[in-house]
């Protein structure tokens, strides 16, 4: 007889098999911020630190791992891999209790296959913790009204709320959702929804305190999250692979971004079917509910055009919700008789997760990693390389103790270059545009050796059948090789 307890533990096994496959790891990014706050908290305990390095909810775990585990990728981003199986675990919990193990099965598979859910999964990110505390307050909502009201579980459901929104600002996404159900004073009388605000400021208040001690300022976090950078031109940052227009392109986020493969094209349609074929009001209440709750969510996150570019990871929560409705619907589908419908979307869906999770860009900081192994294998030896390479390795280096390893100055190149095209050959706030002549290789320089990865092996095929121009210029990196590598010069002046 299946078991949750097994159903769950294969899908963990497969899930963390995908991860390692899809590893993305160090980015030298959002993950060193959290890291810095780590180290806050592990060098100058009680720690109150700036933005990003402010998020207690990533930066105290990863802070306990890194004190465990050692100084080390994997300990950075073991905090996410740990909160992503618990919010596997929590959608577990919620389509067994509300369906059955078999849909349960059903909405496991297209979990584990999400492409955003395992990419982000191996990397340091703050998208996974908030998806964690926002679905799981979700959830207790949800169980809490379902039947007969729980004060208990409004209350925790406020709590998991605020502990959400300590992670991340946009966890505030879910107060629109509370505010529609409230006005309406759905399923419960408005007075409850007290328990929630109450315990979303039990939270709130202890920051409150905290911060107000610490630096005086209680919205101390909030006032540097609004003010840390310059506002955000979705035009220019490319986020969506497909910008037409403002109020279309978060639309084609969800629909043409390999994060999401062809999850809402199978997800929305399902959705809207299973609420007209609801068996009963307790079926009908459940995909409103967290229906509407994707929606606003969505709704959300796309509206703030100056404050979030249109990265597909702020629609994360929406997609656990099209991933249940897809999970559900196919299990219903096949119910009917639909079989063949049922094994064509699994697969296509499936198929594509694994495709888009093949394709996925894992050489971002290639050339920093290079050149951390083989300064690493020259230890003692000085090498040059532009500065945005050598900040973007900057824990790398501090790890191994090779940070005066590497150079940067402009005027006082000399001996080995580390040349990594990717950064060098674009301006960027360390380096003016007039400075990129600078780390160019000059015609004296002698060429040493030149580091790429390897080829894709799709791509491989795709030029051994001659099928390259049939694939489109944007993807052909993608599929065959995603960095240019790096070449090592030494400098004759």
């Amino acid at each position: 007889m299946v078991s949750f307890n097994r159903v769950f533990l294969i899908s963990t096994l497969i899930f963390i098999v995908l991860i390692s496959l899809s590893w993305v790891g160090y980015l030298g990014s959002d993950d060193v911020t959290y890291a810095n706050g780590a180290y806050g908290w592990i060098n100058e305990f009680p720690f109150v630190g700036g933005h990003g390095t402010i998020r207690y909810t990533i930066t105290i775990p990863m802070a306990l791992a890194l004190s465990s585990f050692g100084e080390n990728e994997v300990s950075m981003a073991l905090p996410t891999i740990l909160y992503c199986l618990g919010l596997m675990l929590v959608i577990a919990y919620l389509i067994n209790r509300e369906f059955s193990i078999k849909y349960m099965a059903a909405v496991l598979l297209f979990f584990i296959t999400s492409p955003i859910l395992v990419i982000w999964s191996s990397i340091a990110s703050i998208d996974i913790v908030e998806a964690f505390f926002i679905f799981s307050a979700m959830t207790v909502f949800y169980f809490s009204i379902k039947e007969k009201i729980s004060c208990k579980g409004l209350f925790l459901s406020g709590v998991l709320c605020g502990l959400g929104f300590l992670t991340r600002e946009t966890a505030i996404f879910i107060a629109p959702f509370f505010a529609l159900i409230f006005l309406f004073g759905y399923k419960i009388p408005r007075k409850y929804y007290l328990l929630i605000a109450a315990g979303f400021f039990s939270v709130w208040a202890i920051e409150l305190l905290y911060l107000t001690i610490m630096t005086g300022d209680p919205l101390y976090r909030v006032n540097i999250s609004l003010n840390h950078d310059s506002a955000i031109d979705r035009t220019v940052d490319k986020a969506g692979n497909v910008l037409i227009h403002p109020l279309v392109d978060p639309i084609f986020v969800l629909l043409l971004n390999q994060e999401f493969g062809l999850l809402f094209w199978f997800a929305i349609p399902l959705g809207i079917w299973l609420y007209k074929q609801a068996e009963n009001k307790q079926a009908k209440s459940f995909i409103f509910i967290f229906g509407l709750f994707a929606i606003v969510w969505f709704v959300c996150g796309s509206l703030v055009t100056t404050l979030l570019p249109l990265n597909p990871r702020y629609f994360m929560v929406s997609s656990l919700v099209a991933i249940i409705f897809l999970g559900i619907g196919v299990v219903k589908l096949y119910s009917i008789g639909k079989r063949k419908s049922v094994i064509t979307i699994v697969a296509a869906v499936v198929l594509i997760n694994l495709l888009s999770l093949y394709v996925e860009n894992k050489s971002l900081l290639f050339g920093e990693k290079a050149m951390m192994e083989l300064v690493e294998s020259n230890r003692g030896k000085i090498f040059y390389t532009d500065p945005m390479t050598k900040y973007r390795a900057r824990l790398l280096l501090q790890w191994k103790d090779l940070d005066d390893s590497i150079k940067t100055d402009k005027n006082q190149l000399e001996g080995m270059y580390v040349f990594n095209p990717a950064r060098a050959l674009n301006s960027n706030w360390l380096m003016k545009k007039d400075e990129i002549k600078f780390y160019k290789p000059k015609e004296s320089w002698i060429l040493v050796d030149k580091i790429t990865p390897e080829p894709k092996l799709l791509g491989q095929w795709i030029l051994f059948f001659n099928l390259k121009p049939f694939i489109p210029v944007s993807l052909w990196d993608n599929v065959y090789i995603q960095h240019e590598g790096v070449e090592i010069y030494r400098i004759e002046n």
